[in-house]
């Protein structure tokens, strides 16, 4: 490191012994150029020096325990001499990072309390719901229908779009393939649900139009209202002429 003549400092000797990649400011270098570098950065690169033989110190005793790590040097290494030696190399705890160690009892216990969490989370309301449909049908089958797809199956299905099963379940699902309702576009600030107009495939082969009966006039919602009321209109009128007939005030007199 010093020459043997006048004790000068060798740069030859210290370059070798260092080389490029022990000096911290080497980071900072770039095809051959160094770039700027602060005005302290000798104590960054001795503080590097210095982290490099605190980790050859840690090496070596590892490497006094178990063998040199470098097998083109295990020629030259001596193992231990004597009982003492042998002691001190077998009691030596040197962290690895080949495996890791984990308790057996916690990770069981993990998976344990998530799958018991994750199970009743699913089961918890089948069961409630099972338990409350004798009791509380109404209630129970009013917070089915207020699911979305619930919603948007009755929303489809008042059009007349689609073959549903599941009605009562959580997922309603259609018996086929069925086209269902698309958007009606005509006000963009109130968009709404419409049938689905007909395929070319489909006016080839002269099918009806969906939401049309047999005589081809479309059917509306309105229009459905008021033949379902002409139907029951009669049936009506008559239970309340009997009941009118036989209560013992006679029949009432209209207000209107």
């Amino acid at each position: 490191m010093f020459s043997a003549g006048a004790g000068n400092l060798d740069s030859t000797s210290v370059s070798t012994l260092i080389m490029q990649s022990g000096l911290d400011s080497d980071s900072r270098r770039s095809f051959g150029e160094q770039g700027p570098i602060p005005n302290n950065q000798w104590q960054r690169d001795v503080a590097r020096w210095t982290n490099i033989s605190l980790a050859y110190t840690q090496q070596s005793y590892l490497d006094a325990a178990s063998g040199p790590s470098d097998p083109q040097v295990e020629q030259f290494y001596t193992g231990p001499l004597n009982d003492d030696h042998r002691r001190l190399c077998r009691n030596q705890m040197i962290l690895t990072t080949a495996y890791t160690n984990f308790s057996i009892f916690g990770l069981a216990t993990v998976f344990v309390v998530g799958g018991l969490i994750i199970f009743i989370s699913y089961a918890l309301e089948p069961i409630m719901r099972w338990r409350k449909r004798s009791r509380h049908a109404y209630a129970t089958l009013e917070w089915t229908m207020n699911d979305t797809l619930q919603m948007q199956r009755m929303a489809h299905e008042e059009l007349g779009m689609g073959r549903w099963m599941n009605c009562d379940r959580d997922v309603p699902i259609t018996e086929g393939r069925d086209r269902l309702a698309v958007l009606d576009l005509e006000d963009l600030k109130h968009p709404r649900l419409k049938v689905a107009p007909d395929t070319f495939e489909d006016i080839l082969a002269g099918k009806p139009e969906r939401g049309k009966g047999d005589s081809g006039e479309e059917t509306t919602p309105e229009k459905s209202v008021r033949t379902t009321e002409s139907e029951v209109a009669p049936d009506a009128r008559d239970s309340e002429q009997g009941l009118e007939a036989a209560s013992p005030h006679g029949p009432r007199e209209s207000t209107h």
